[in-house]
């Protein structure tokens, strides 16, 4: 009967002690200190856009003042200042690359003269002297093919552009929807850039299918709209803006891959030159 009780009271005590090991580990500000390096080195690493890498950076921060709150309150001010300072600075210093995404939103600049009241429809091909001024009903400029057009429309002083890029095979490439835009990711694409009212995309190709800038009073379009049966058509500047733009049709004789192509005004790769102009 002795032996039973002195079994339990060791085991208590082994118990105990385990529990008393582990709520100091847990308390431990070392502890968070090295926990708090995890989020910072996933911030770091360049998988995330700017805004979620500082967010990391902040959690970071916020674990490692949690690991310190039993220090007197002018030690934790104090080093919670020194902590958020070095994540300031390597937040900076590693200015961590943001991450093209295949979806977003245009926002053009609002024309204040003309909010609450419609705005001119205008498109214009590029950089050239070529507009088109839609001044008829319905919001439908263009119809390119049977399943793409374009179509613009004017909300409080803002225009609202839509329309459909299909490859040569009829399947989807990119969309514009009132502004929202979403692009199929490769091996259907090659690339895409773009900024907060500017974009661009490539095809499996390489060759530029949809750029569209959306300016305060027009829009820059340039693309090339094709069916299952790879006909359609392309509007391109001409090389001399001067000299106004083209519209190439296509169809068995005329194939997309013959010139004049679309050029480029974003940089290339992304990934490197992510909404950088030329």
């Amino acid at each position: 009967m002795q032996f039973v009780e002195t079994q339990s009271l060791e085991l208590e005590f082994y118990s105990d002690s385990f529990m008393q090991n582990w709520k100091y580990f847990f308390e431990s500000p070392y502890t968070s200190l090295v926990v708090a390096v995890v989020p910072a080195a996933i911030a770091l690493s360049g998988k995330f856009t700017v805004f979620g890498a500082y967010l990391l950076l902040a959690f970071a921060w916020l674990i490692a003042m949690f690991g310190m709150r039993h220090l007197a309150t002018p030690v934790l001010c104090g080093c919670g200042a020194i902590a958020g300072g070095f994540l300031i600075l390597l937040g900076f210093w590693f200015s961590p690359s943001p991450v093209p995404g295949y979806s977003g939103i245009l926002y053009p600049k609002i024309n204040t003269e003309l909010k609450g009241e419609q705005a001119e429809k205008k498109v214009q091909i590029g950089n050239s002297g070529t507009f088109f001024v839609w001044a008829g009903s319905g919001n439908e400029l263009f119809r390119f093919t049977e399943a793409s057009g374009l179509t613009l429309e004017s909300i409080n002083g803002r225009l609202l552009v839509s329309t459909l890029v299909n490859d040569d095979r009829g399947n989807p490439v990119a969309e514009l929807i009132r502004n929202e835009w979403k692009v199929a990711p490769p091996p259907k694409t090659w690339d895409r850039n773009y900024d907060d009212n500017s974009l661009e995309v490539k095809n499996e190709a390489g060759r530029i299918v949809l750029q569209v800038r959306l300016l305060t009073d027009r829009i820059q379009l340039q693309g090339e709209w094709l069916d299952q049966n790879g006909r359609g058509i392309r509007l391109v500047a001409g090389d001399d803006p001067s000299t106004g733009a083209l519209m190439v049709t296509f169809g068995p004789k005329s194939k997309p891959s013959a010139p004049p192509f679309i050029k480029p005004i974003f940089k290339y790769p992304s990934d490197r030159h992510f909404g950088e102009l030329l």
